[in-house]
């Protein structure tokens, strides 16, 4: 009989420490939720990143940064792979200017207008805002414009965000800054 009670006083032992690790979980798990909550009342601006499926989640992995370097999956005829864009002259001879930058239909549209272009270059767009990931995109030149749509979701908060544009051509890279509000 006496073997019983500490069977009996063993299983009590292993009830309570279960109920206390159910009990710390579920207070952990209030916890979270709650800063989360908190996070959408202090900023109105909140909105949580958005899954990404598992292929665009590859893509994001293997694409190279395009804001240091021409792309490598693009054409870049005339442009010195080995420089970065702090090695590239900024030219003088041709200029960079937004002609449009908006948000409709689900994307945010951006083009801009090539004074002198080369025969062929690339763009790269780089939409900040403080305290968020960047959203970049890269296009080649089509004539005197490069363009470029992305979907607005890939923007992982509403709010002002600000865009560099850079243009490499012929070894050397012109620049223009503009600005949007997210919606």
């Amino acid at each position: 009989m006496h073997i019983n009670t500490k069977r009996s006083i063993s299983k009590k032992k292993i009830a309570l420490i279960v109920a206390g690790i159910v009990l710390v979980a579920a207070g952990i798990l209030a916890y979270t939720e709650t800063q989360h909550i908190t996070n959408i009342i202090k900023n109105p601006f909140y909105k949580p990143a958005k899954t990404k499926s598992v292929t665009e989640q590859k893509e994001a992995e293997t694409k190279s940064d395009p804001t240091t370097s021409p792309p490598k999956s693009q054409p870049t005829e005339g442009v010195n792979k080995s420089q970065t864009t702090d090695d590239v002259p900024v030219t003088k001879t041709t200029s960079l200017s937004i002609t449009q930058l908006n948000q409709s239909n689900g994307n945010v549209n951006l083009t801009t207008s090539i004074t002198n272009p080369a025969s062929s270059g690339t763009c790269t767009f780089t939409f900040t805002s403080q305290g968020t990931k960047p959203v970049v995109s890269q296009a080649s030149t089509t004539g005197d414009t490069c363009s470029t749509s992305i979907p607005d979701y890939q923007f992982s908060m509403i709010g002002d965000w600000q865009v560099k544009v850079n243009y490499f051509a012929n070894d050397t890279i012109t620049t223009t800054t503009g600005s949007i509000t997210i919606q």
